[in-house]
């Protein structure tokens, strides 16, 4: 699922930067139109397993609570109703609960945030003349953070790790225009990373330990979008 994600964000990114490129003589006088966006959603994880290596390995399984994100960006369209953009989102889920491979399950606290910085590229069907559905992905970085506090096992209780990652979306929704150039609009992102490698620092033990934190979320998002003008 990961591999075709990551090749069709690529896919869409070369075909649009083809078209743009190849214009058709009716589009070359083409004036690109600039947008800004803002939006807040929930976001969704799944049960996450963090592996850690002490004196024994410990696989850890932590479920999420439903958490929240923040998100603006930045765009031009296109020619052939394409339009890119830049997004950044934080993200943010707190720890539920926690069961272990070694027998372990207990209270814990703490919390995974993800700041992320995608370069998209969307398509719009525009079946009416003030709505529209879209379609399309993106790739960038993720800047991920996971903190825990639980009791101790092994002589943890304050776990932390950090880690830079390739990322990529896939994103569908709708949108409506309430006022000129004024567009309110709800979407749905799958955002995955490549990578799981992560290194924890213990606080108590002040030690690096390698482990890994295989992260990826679903979201859902409401926003509003804001008609510039022509470059």
């Amino acid at each position: 699922m990961r591999q075709f994600l990551v090749a069709a964000a690529f896919a869409v990114v070369l075909a649009v930067s083809d078209s743009s490129v190849k214009a058709e003589e009716g589009e070359s006088t083409y004036s690109p139109n600039v947008y800004i966006s803002a939006a807040g959603g929930a976001v969704f994880l799944g049960a996450e397993s963090v592996d850690y290596r002490p004196a024994i390995n410990v696989i850890q399984n932590f479920d999420f609570k439903t958490g929240f994100a923040a998100q603006g960006a930045v765009g031009i369209t296109l020619p052939r109703n394409f339009r890119t953009e830049l997004e950044v989102t934080y993200r943010e889920n707190d720890l539920k609960n926690t069961y272990t491979q070694v027998g372990f399950a207990g209270d814990v606290a703490g919390d995974v945030t993800a700041v992320t910085a995608m370069a998209n590229v969307l398509f719009d069907f525009q079946p009416f003349e003030q709505f529209k559905l879209f379609a399309g992905g993106g790739i960038g970085v993720a800047s991920i953070h996971l903190d825990i506090v639980r009791p101790s096992i092994g002589g943890f209780q304050l776990v932390a790790g950090s880690t830079n990652r390739f990322a990529y979306q896939a994103i569908a929704g709708a949108s409506f225009e309430v006022f000129d150039g004024v567009s309110i609009f709800g979407k749905y992102t799958y955002l995955g990373t490549a990578d799981d490698s992560l290194t924890f620092r213990n606080q108590s033990a002040a030690s690096l330990i390698n482990g890994s934190f295989d992260y990826h979320n679903q979201a859902v998002f409401g926003g509003v979008t804001v008609e510039l003008g022509n470059m």
